[in-house]
């Protein structure tokens, strides 16, 4: 059955700037994300009865700061304090 639901993953933001890597089904889409209850979530399409996982790679930049040689593409950008804004990408390789 191919069915399609929406997940979501709690992203650490301790320091910045970071990668995080996520457990999340194969072939997810990442569509959206944003503070909900003070943390930094991720949103993502996934088939929920896609038994093979990956390790995604999530990369999380302030305003002013270095975005590194190998950015990926542009997720979201979020607001987790008046003056902490957090910038979101989506490398194309897993890890």
């Amino acid at each position: 059955m191919n069915t399609k639901t929406i997940y979501k993953w709690d992203i650490d933001t301790e320091t910045l700037p970071c990668d995080r890597v996520i457990d999340v089904p194969e072939r997810t889409k990442f569509i959206s994300a944003s503070m909900q209850y003070d943390k930094l979530v991720i949103w993502g399409i996934v088939d929920p009865d896609e038994g093979r996982y990956q390790l995604r790679r999530i990369q999380l930049r302030g305003t002013g700061r270095d975005l590194g040689p190998k950015i990926g593409e542009f997720l979201a950008t979020v607001q987790k304090l008046p003056n902490f804004i957090i910038h979101i990408f989506l490398p194309a390789e897993t890890t």
